[in-house]
């Protein structure tokens, strides 16, 4: 499959002159402007839709995410400059059009704007022409200055501006078979690296996360060291991933061809995996010290989900993917493990056994965005949980306790903090 160019089309939506209404803005775009783009191989054209939600940021989404964005500055709007404003600060490959006899304001004039003639007029074959030179030279120069606000910084910096940390080198989607086929390759020499060098699991939990859109890579390999420094500045402080300190794993993580490898030989320590194609996949196992019973530790359960879903963020958001993940939680070797939701000493006949036909996957998908908000994250663990304690036979939702919320809420403040 080949690359897809994505051009996003900045333009009013509603009335914005006695001659250009909703309904001629709407006929610009689908009858005008889209056909005649379109025709470039490989370009697809796009633009904001009146949706539920935080329309603001789906839109700087867009004008970062996209390739290419075309700026309609006819008749001035409020929005349309502000969309153009925030592109310029943010990336090159930016087109201004506007209707013939527009003037433009003195800040942007300086930048060539295209311009068109009422539609049916024959004067546009020139028009698109040039739009759509302009276009080619975007996706054939993607690093040619066309943004003041770009330039003017980067020359008070004396040095070329540095481009920002590029997640996509394909843009090929996989299909979701050989998906599933590259998760479990990887997860199989995950699974031989940790037999090889750790002691006997007697309870294991893994969580295997990868994007929804799945391509062979996000990154390249030359970016792998920078992405395990940006991990050691910004998880080592951050809500738990084990039993110990976060360093255990973060500063351990080495550099190899596919990937940032840690593979723990102690219990209660977790082992990372975080691949090019965004691949992520967390082992933590217990062993039990001697005569310790098994009681599930569903303390530490709560506490690593959570540290690996701010571990999830920082990775996604870093490396500018923003879509769905697929999430995937598994315990192995838990069916004689027993559960209490009351803390403290009881008779074996208060606990309740795991069910005995062992523990299903579960399998979650959520946006990377919305692990933003810890609220969410905090909703996740508790659905997680829910579905973790059914299978003790516990039908009631049992919530999360305020002083381990409070605890979390700690540890994220004190990674800001650092």
């Amino acid at each position: 499959m080949k690359k897809i160019y994505k051009c996003f089309i900045i333009m009013p939506f509603s009335k914005s002159s006695e001659k250009h209404t909703e309904d001629y803005w709407t006929n610009h775009f689908y009858n005008f402007l889209k056909p005649e783009i379109e025709n470039i191989p490989n370009v697809e054209v796009y633009r904001s839709e009146e949706l539920r939600g935080d329309i603001v940021r789906k839109i700087i989404i867009d004008l970062y995410d996209s390739d290419i964005v075309i700026a309609n500055l006819t008749d001035y709007n409020p929005n349309v400059f502000w969309e153009l404003g925030v592109r310029q600060s943010l990336q090159y490959r930016t087109i201004t059009i506007a209707e013939v006899s527009t003037k433009l304001p003195f800040d942007i004039s300086t930048k060539r704007c295209i311009f068109y003639f009422p539609e049916g007029s024959e004067k546009n074959k020139k028009f698109f022409k040039d739009l759509k030179n302009a276009i080619v030279d975007c996706i054939e120069n993607p690093e040619e200055p066309d943004s003041i606000v770009l330039e003017t910084i980067s020359s008070r910096k004396g040095k070329k501006r540095k481009p920002p940390f590029k997640a996509l080198v394909s843009n090929d989607y996989l299909e979701n078979e050989k998906v599933l086929g590259i998760v479990k390759t990887k997860e199989g020499k995950f699974e031989r690296r940790l037999n090889q060098t750790t002691e006997e699991r007697q309870l294991n939990m893994r969580i295997v996360s990868y994007p929804e859109n799945f391509k062979d890579q996000l990154f390249h390999s030359s970016n792998l060291n920078e992405i395990k420094l940006y991990l050691e500045d910004n998880v080592r402080e951050s809500p738990r991933l084990d039993s110990f300190s976060n360093a255990k794993i973060i500063d351990q993580l080495q550099v190899r061809r596919d990937g940032l490898w840690f593979i723990s030989k102690w219990s209660t320590i977790g082992s990372v995996y975080i691949g090019k194609d965004g691949i992520l996949i967390y082992n933590w196992h217990y062993t039990l010290i001697k005569e310790e019973e098994k009681r599930f530790p569903y303390y530490y359960v709560i506490a690593f989900i959570l540290g690996i879903l701010d571990l999830l963020h920082k990775f996604y958001t870093h490396i500018e993917y923003s879509d769905n993940i697929k999430f995937i939680l598994k315990f192995d070797k838990i069916e004689h493990w027993k559960f209490t939701p009351i803390i403290g000493p009881l008779p074996v006949e208060h606990y309740n056994y795991y069910d005995e036909s062992g523990f299903d996957p579960i399998e979650k998908t959520f946006n990377v965005i919305n692990l933003e908000q810890i609220n969410k994250r905090i909703e996740i663990v508790s659905e997680l949980l829910q579905e973790i304690l059914l299978g003790f036979g516990f039908t009631d939702r049992i919530p999360i306790p305020e002083e381990f919320k409070k605890f979390y809420f700690n540890a994220l403040n004190s990674s800001k903090e650092n």
